[in-house]
């Protein structure tokens, strides 16, 4: 799956977005091992694993991805916009949603897509606040979390340290997301998440099987640091 190209972005937005790593390329690998599932969903809009990790994680996911035939992907937090964008090169037919709660990312993925000749429409917002609408209607869900423990009080510091700080376990960001995916997903929707063993991945299981989710360890790789 070849990776969207982000050269357009200045290096000064990095200052205030986070900036494409490891973990972004993992997941957008992820992805592209699921694509052919993915992109056997059927259209309809309400029936219904740092930066490159998780690129690496949605590649490796592609074919199951393509045979879901997605019709809406929502990116939680999509920073630079080059886990969106990439997946666009590959999926032309979705309705690509983004959030993210810094205007400055909003604007860097809204540069990233366009410069891709992808359509994305970006929300600023925190997290899914105001996206009722979407109720049981995401076929592809992704969230590149804030997932490195550090004290509670950086959890929604200023800057980049926002995109990464994820508190006690690294999880207080993720958590608050948990409870949302079963509402958000359609009968078919796949959830990629970047965590790490710190995260307590196994214990992430089980909060996913309390909502009747069935959690995969689909790209498994250390993040360096």
């Amino acid at each position: 799956m070849e990776l969207a190209d982000y050269s357009v972005l200045k290096k000064v937005i990095f200052e205030d977005v986070y900036e494409p790593a490891e973990d972004t390329f993992i997941l957008v690998d992820a992805l592209e091992k699921n694509l052919s599932l993915i992109q056997q969903l059927k259209y309809g809009f309400l029936g219904l694993e740092d930066t490159f990790i998780l690129v690496d994680a949605l590649e490796k996911n592609l074919s199951l991805i393509q045979q879901l035939k997605p019709a809406i992907c929502l990116e939680i937090g999509s920073g630079s916009g080059v886990v969106i964008s990439t997946l666009g090169k590959v999926l032309q037919n979705p309705y690509y949603l983004c959030t993210d709660i810094n205007p400055i990312a909003a604007s860097a993925t809204q540069t990233t897509s366009k410069s891709n000749g992808l359509q994305v429409d970006i929300i600023i917002t925190n997290l899914v606040d105001g996206l009722e609408r979407l109720q049981n209607s995401v076929d592809l869900l992704i969230f590149n979390p804030p997932y490195a423990v550090t004290p509670s009080e950086e959890v929604g510091a200023s800057n980049t340290f926002k995109a990464t700080s994820g508190g006690f376990k690294g999880r207080e960001v993720m958590d608050r997301i948990f409870p949302l995916v079963p509402k958000l997903l359609s009968k078919q929707g796949l959830f990629y998440l970047t965590c790490i063993q710190q995260n307590d991945i196994d214990e992430i299981a089980l909060i996913m099987k309390s909502f009747s989710l069935d959690m995969t360890k689909r790209h498994i790789k250390e993040l360096l640091g």
